[in-house]
């Protein structure tokens, strides 16, 4: 997903430790690979969100409302 490419916008990265489908050292090696090109990706942990159960869709939930705040202030 991280190969070959950077971004020409503002992109972040969003982890949630426990996540049971999305392994959290994926984004370690995707904002590396990033970086390698140049490209300033932070990384936002969400932290460790519950939703019905799920840490993945909890990661979703939370993670949807602070992008939607981020896009929001970005000029």
């Amino acid at each position: 997903m991280c190969d070959d490419w950077a971004p020409r916008v503002p992109t972040r990265l969003y982890v949630a430790g426990g996540d049971q489908e999305a392994a959290v050292e994926n984004t370690a090696v995707c904002r590396a690979a990033l970086q390698g090109r140049g490209a300033d990706v932070p990384v936002v942990d969400v932290g460790p969100v519950d939703h019905q159960k799920s840490r993945h869709l909890g990661s979703n939930v939370a993670a949807t409302a602070s992008i939607v705040r981020w896009l929001s202030d970005l000029p």
